[in-house]
């Protein structure tokens, strides 16, 4: 987006998957949200004055992107279903040769954006081919999973178990969190998002901030 602001036309995007959203379209978890708040999690030039929650939805989040993609006309410069597998530096050229999955692309300016914890790992846990029950991780949640009657295992206490234990505590018959080093855990003191000054109460002066839900 800044390099279109700045006049740079000739801009190519690939994209991997087959639609916009990165992480925010990959994780869909229970709880899934962001641990940055809202306002600060956002484009300098394309603040949202719209966010609901003082720390985002997933859901939200993902919407906030795909309406930048439409505002900034970026669709005519992505290239979906592109995966870049090499990229070499040619010094004669002066450019970089691209092998992508959809054919070969060169570029004088290569800017990184891979995402390198894109790709969910399942660390070799001792006993897990074994395992006759259901197994997910939870960039890949099973949502079609009954969790009603079932004993679930949560292995680790990332930022992600600390937003969808909550829920499986809730859901699930019995929840059981395998955990190597406990972490800091604080509130996140959520709330909604401040009232417009156009909607505050005529009796009552507006104050700066006014936390509604």
């Amino acid at each position: 987006m800044r390099l279109l602001q700045e006049g740079h036309r000739d801009v190519l995007i690939p994209e991997r998957a087959d639609e916009v959203g990165g992480t925010w379209r990959d994780n869909t978890y229970p709880g899934c949200a962001c641990g940055v708040p809202s306002r600060l999690y956002s484009f300098s030039f394309a603040p949202n004055s719209a966010w609901s929650r003082r720390f985002a939805s997933q859901e939200e989040i993902e919407q906030c992107l795909r309406r930048c993609v439409g505002a900034y006309d970026l669709m005519p410069r992505l290239r979906l279903g592109c995966e870049l597998q090499r990229a070499a530096w040619d010094p004669e050229r002066q450019c970089w040769d691209l092998r992508t999955s959809t054919g070969p692309l060169s570029a004088k300016l290569l800017v990184l954006a891979q995402g390198p914890l894109s790709q969910p790992f399942v660390p070799s846990l001792p006993g897990l081919g074994d395992f006759t029950g259901e197994t997910f991780h939870s960039a890949r949640w099973g949502h079609d999973l009954d969790l009603g009657a079932k004993r679930v295992g949560v292995i680790g206490t990332g930022a992600s178990a600390i937003r969808f234990v909550p829920h499986l505590h809730r859901a699930a018959r019995q929840v059981t969190d395998f955990q190597r080093t406990p972490p800091w855990i604080a509130s996140r003191r959520t709330r909604c998002s401040p009232r417009p000054p156009t909607q505050a109460r005529p009796e009552m002066p507006t104050p700066s901030i006014r936390w509604t839900c």
